[in-house]
């Protein structure tokens, strides 16, 4: 299987050899208000407030060129069947917090229009979905999971138009009955 080598924004040693991966961080480099982490939206509060964060970002890198990619832990799953589609994406962050913290958002819903890159315009809604995460100072892991259904008409993956509803939640407890593995996302590729 090899050595890889693993990089993390945020310092400490990563190494995956044999088909494990090792990492091991103390107090991450870099730390900033909670209130800058990707996922918390401007309805989310902190008790109490001022408390410093970082979320780990790791990458690996391409054997065969300059590039990296992210890696992380996730699950996928998608289907379609006739002019239905589902699909369900599950990843493991980890954040560090710098003290005890209660993230509370009461959830929202969002809809419109968007068009891809090939002119297609679809519907789309939202749902994000109240959360609670009761934190506690140094790494905790946060699972991220959004759950996509829709319609399409034409035919897969060229449809001329859809509709799509999207439901995303927040949880610091694995969601049952999914296997998550160490990949190299396909969400956030950099190359």
């Amino acid at each position: 299987m090899g050595t890889r080598t693993v990089s993390s924004d945020v310092g400490g040693s990563e190494i995956i050899s044999g088909g494990f991966f090792n990492f091991n961080i103390g107090t991450p480099t870099g730390l900033r208000p909670i209130t800058h982490l990707w996922f918390f939206d401007d309805g989310t509060t902190f008790q109490p407030a001022g408390v410093q964060a970082r979320e780990l970002g790791l990458s690996v890198h391409h054997r065969d060129s300059m590039g990296s990619s992210s890696f992380r832990q996730e699950y996928v799953s998608a289907t379609i069947s006739g002019n239905t589609g589902r699909s369900e994406y599950i990843a493991r962050d980890f954040i560090f917090v710098s003290a005890d913290v209660v993230v509370t958002n009461p959830g929202w819903t969002e809809s419109g229009t968007w068009t891809d890159d090939y002119g297609v315009t679809s519907n789309f809604t939202e749902n994000f979905q109240a959360f609670t995460l009761n934190l506690r100072a140094g790494w905790n892991a946060v699972y991220i999971r959004e759950v996509g259904s829709g319609t399409f008409t034409g035919t897969w993956p060229n449809y001329t138009s859809a509709t799509w509803n999207l439901t995303y939640t927040l949880s610091t407890t694995p969601f049952a009955g999914r296997q998550l593995r160490w990949v190299v996302s396909q969400w956030y590729r950099q190359d």
